[in-house]
């Protein structure tokens, strides 16, 4: 403010976001004042004049952020406002997931793989991987903006480890944020040799199998047996005697 005007009092409000309503004031007669929210949270510096006013609100958090409005009460010209707006920043991330999903029917021998890693925060996490050499593999990354401002990560890739030559895979991905107070590590491993309940399901049905058929193989050779036996009785039993009989007879 000009020294042509005659300040009786600076307010300080809180127009917008949390703990809204009067901050501050400051006048000759009555000197400065913190009230509300802010009574232990902020410092307000005036200048002797009045011509001067700042608030300084330590430490800063997300429920600080809205518009201040600090209004000089002039004698005699009346009120003059001026409105500044906080924008909070706060770096937050939430816990980092790592997902891996089979692509196909459970009984196939050759799995495909969907790897996933996410990650949501403000700034953007920031999301690589830890992969075999010779995993020939390039990861996607995705972002989208949610709507409380965080944004989200999503890194994933396709594999296929009949095509390796590894039976099994480890996968580390690494996440990195300015929150976190080290680099975040989420590990799995892959098995690539199918699927242990179904190759258990399958050699179970192949040896029920087996053992049915040989089963009805030895039926068919006993039942085929006993009818050759069958047929040989009766024709035993249809021959004529060769035997004769007679009388000898004295010369």
């Amino acid at each position: 403010m000009t020294n042509e005007s005659n300040v009786i009092q600076i307010t300080w409000h809180k127009e917008s976001g949390n703990f809204t309503g009067a901050m501050a004031t400051a006048s000759k007669a009555y000197g400065q004042k913190l009230v509300g929210h802010y009574m232990n949270r902020a410092k307000h510096s005036s200048h002797k004049s009045l011509n001067i006013s700042a608030i300084t609100i330590n430490p800063v958090t997300l429920v600080d952020e809205g518009c201040f409005k600090c209004i000089f009460n002039l004698f005699p010209l009346g009120a003059s406002t001026g409105t500044i707006c906080l924008k909070v920043n706060e770096e937050q991330i939430l816990e980092p997931n790592l997902e891996v999903h089979e692509i196909g029917p459970p009984d196939i021998r050759d799995k495909l793989y969907i790897v996933t890693c996410s990650a949501t925060g403000n700034p953007a996490p920031n999301i690589t991987w830890m992969l075999p050499e010779n995993l020939n593999t390039a990861p996607e990354l995705y972002s989208f903006v949610n709507q409380n401002e965080t944004e989200t990560v999503i890194s994933n890739f396709t594999l296929n480890i009949s095509s390796t030559r590894y039976s099994k895979v480890h996968v580390i991905c690494v996440v990195r944020h300015p929150a976190l107070d080290s680099e975040k590590y989420l590990s799995t491993d892959i098995n690539g040799t199918g699927n242990k309940d179904s190759d258990w399901k399958f050699a179970s049905t192949f040896i029920i199998v087996f053992i049915i058929l040989m089963l009805s193989l030895a039926l068919i050779i006993v039942l085929v047996h006993m009818k050759k036996k069958s047929k040989s009785k009766r024709i035993l039993e249809k021959r004529p005697d060769t035997i004769s009989t007679g009388r000898l007879l004295r010369t």
